[in-house]
């Protein structure tokens, strides 16, 4: 395989310094997770140079695969997930954030949660460390190797959704509750409203054991719900305003088929939350 050009936009510097980090964090992790080495920046493309992925396919594909069977999750893939959350456990051990700033403790607004249950959250997020972020872990930036299955960590640039674009430094809850959103939204969009949830379920679950038993800490489910709900509500207020390129997201009935999607996953989350 070739090495890859990812354009980075107007970021790039501070987009090649994280990659930097990222690559740096990955040798000292003892082999928890590998990340592609940034070449060099290419300042006329805004672009970033990058030694070549083996191959395989990200962990979206990988599950969205699993989906079209209607067994169970399979104990592969719980196994796989387990994995996956001691990466993201070794990632916060070893990742050196971009710049020293106060952190992001809280996990945001959160209009429907009741007092009680917001404060709750609050005090996790507080409880938890405070980390260096990868700012856009999901099942699209986790690839997995064919042959080995090894775990590459992809593309550490903090999402418009992350709560410190700046400094990456907030609780740990933010990219942890990142990955168990995006597990939520394997599903095909269309598949969204007739889903069945239990499966997702069982993969955040094999996914934060993986995460407390590498961390040694322990992590409260519902302050987990809670992260992946700001980030959902982000995500929704974002369906209705043009993104960088000018576009809003797909067409009109795109937008919508998205927003009834989103708002099951976000209706489930809420009655987990205050559950």
């Amino acid at each position: 395989m070739e090495a890859f050009l990812k354009r980075h936009g107007d970021s790039w510097r501070d987009d090649w310094a994280r990659a930097c980090r990222l690559h740096e964090a990955a040798s000292r992790a003892a082999g928890a997770f590998r990340a592609p080495r940034p070449l060099r920046p290419v300042p006329e493309a805004k672009a970033i140079l990058y030694e070549p992925l083996p191959p395989g396919e990200t962990l979206a594909r990988r599950l969205a695969r699993e989906l079209s069977s209607s067994t169970p999750a399979r104990p592969a893939t719980l196994e796989l997930l387990g994995r996956v959350g001691a990466a993201l456990a070794a990632l916060h051990r070893h990742l050196e954030p971009v710049a020293q700033r106060e952190a992001v403790l809280d996990p945001g607004p959160v209009p429907d949660l009741p007092a009680d249950r917001k404060r709750e959250a609050e005090a996790a997020f507080a409880a938890a460390p405070v980390r260096a972020l990868h700012g856009d872990f999901g099942t699209s930036n986790v690839w997995i190797a064919t042959d080995s299955e090894e775990i590459v960590l992809l593309d550490p640039v903090p999402s418009r959704f992350c709560p410190d674009r700046a400094a990456g430094r907030a609780s740990a809850y933010h990219d942890v509750g990142h990955m168990a959103s995006t597990l939520w939204g394997v599903h095909p969009v269309r598949a969204h409203l007739g889903a069945d949830w239990s499966r997702a379920a069982s993969w955040i679950e094999a996914f934060l054991e993986g995460y407390e038993r590498t961390s040694g800490v322990a992590l409260d489910r519902r302050a987990v719900d809670v992260a992946a709900l700001c980030l959902l509500d982000a995500y929704l207020a974002s369906l209705g305003t043009p993104g960088s390129d000018g576009r809003r997201g797909g067409g009109a009935a795109t937008r919508v088929v998205r927003r009834l999607a989103i708002g099951r996953r976000r209706r489930l989350l809420l009655r987990r939350a205050t559950s």
